[in-house]
């Protein structure tokens, strides 16, 4: 079994340099669809256009379950193994996509109230508009994983620019149409039917390699790992998107347009901390129990010295240029108010960076009943304080709760490790 040093000198190393090169156009592209939203439609439709986002994501982690998180380990287990690999990306392609169906259908019935009960008619149209997206996005996470876990990590940075580049393109397409701002969602499901177009005809090779007798065998595999990871994906999502939902809830349109356009830097600074974690996630599902705390341990004590750094100064950079990225991109002085939001975010986002490229560290060592419980707990914490600080502070409390929540992970990640092995982080 060859050490993480030695992989760290190829693979990884690739991976990563791949992978960051990729956030130049996901990063734009991301940047760009929230700032043309903004500076065309305004706070209002900015604000509509992440609750949608919001929903949207939540549901495509319930389409997906655990067979994601099952495809992301099993193909780092099987890399080497073809047929065994083809057998188990096709099983959790036909599970998935008999899931993605149903809750598609569901999200399409319950617009309309979701809709009221935000108080957002404009909310409902948008929620109609992306449900048939959500077997394209739900197959494609499958994909994704697979591709993660082989550690053909070239394939997944292009993939993942490939995404931000469509839907940029199709919102340009929306704009020049003269769309209606409530029908922009719909960029999503185009977007993401085209991707997965692309990225079967790229697994097609694999895909072919296993046979139904192959396949057979990974029904009850796939079923054992995915019941178990199944609250993961949803929690994640969720855990990301708690502070706009709630504050959709206590606050307006407008409110969410102006804290929307803060987590839009926020959400570029944890891609870089995205980056990192899927180029460690194959690794540890390849450990020799007899390397892998230290490994692991060295790794954690790397990342605090070299990566957080950087980390902290490209995240204080963009805080004291905000006000003038404000002028440059939206001309609009509603949105100088997100500074402050940004600027608590983001110090527990540095609070916690050393230790949040680890997070899938259960899920890859074979615990997703533990993984479940750890994203759980971080859940339950940022759902508490967001509902008591946004009703006394509104956006600044949701703020608050979400840099408290990005904190709390720390010491929750050592207990749940801790707990499910032998490892001590």
């Amino acid at each position: 079994m060859p050490t993480l040093r030695r992989t760290l000198s190829n693979r990884l190393a690739s991976g990563l340099l791949w992978n960051f090169a990729a956030l130049i156009p996901i990063g734009i592209g991301g940047f760009l669809i929230n700032i043309l939203v903004a500076r065309i439609y305004g706070p209002e439709a900015l604000g509509v256009f992440n609750q949608v986002l919001a929903l949207y994501l939540v549901a495509s982690q319930v389409c997906a379950g655990g067979f994601a998180f099952s495809t992301l380990r099993f193909a780092a287990m099987h890399a080497e193994s073809e047929r065994e690999t083809s057998a188990m990306l096709a099983t959790a392609l036909i599970l998935v996509s008999g899931i993605s169906v149903a809750v598609g259908l569901i999200l399409w019935i319950v617009a309309g109230p979701a809709g009221s009960w935000l108080e957002s008619p404009a909310v409902a149209t948008g929620l109609r508009w992306v449900a048939p997206g959500l077997i394209a996005f739900s197959l494609n996470k499958v994909l994704f994983a697979a591709i993660n876990g082989m550690q053909r990590m070239r394939a997944y940075a292009l993939g993942q620019a490939a995404r931000f580049l469509l839907l940029l393109a199709t919102l340009l397409v929306l704009i020049h149409e003269d769309a209606a701002w409530q029908l922009l969602p719909v960029l999503f499901t185009v977007g993401e039917f085209v991707l997965f177009v692309g990225l079967a005809v790229y697994l097609a090779p694999i895909l072919r390699a296993g046979g139904r007798q192959a396949r057979a065998g990974w029904w009850s595999r796939h079923l054992a790992f995915g019941v178990k990871a199944w609250p993961i994906g949803l929690l994640m999502d969720v855990n990301t998107k708690v502070d706009i939902v709630m504050l959709g809830y206590f606050m307006g349109d407008a409110a969410v347009g102006v804290y929307a356009f803060a987590t839009l830097f926020v959400e570029a600074l944890a891609q870089i901390l995205v980056v990192v974690q899927n180029n460690l996630n194959p690794l540890f599902a390849r450990f020799d129990a007899q390397v892998r705390e230290a490994e692991i341990r060295r790794l954690i004590r790397a990342t605090h010295r070299r990566f957080l750094p950087w980390f902290g100064g490209i995240a204080a950079a963009i805080v004291l240029v905000f006000p003038l990225l404000v002028e440059i991109i939206v001309g609009d002085a509603a949105f100088l108010e997100a500074r402050g939001y940004l600027g608590v975010i983001g110090l527990g986002m540095l609070i916690a960076a050393g230790y949040l490229p680890f997070n899938m560290l259960l899920n890859q060592l074979g615990h997703p009943g533990w993984f479940s419980m750890f994203i759980g707990s971080t859940v339950i914490v940022n759902v508490i304080l967001n509902g008591l600080l946004i009703p006394w502070l509104g956006g600044m409390g949701a703020a608050i709760a979400t840099a408290f929540a990005f904190a709390a992970q720390v010491p929750l990640l050592k207990a749940f490790v801790r707990r499910a092995t032998t490892l001590h982080i």
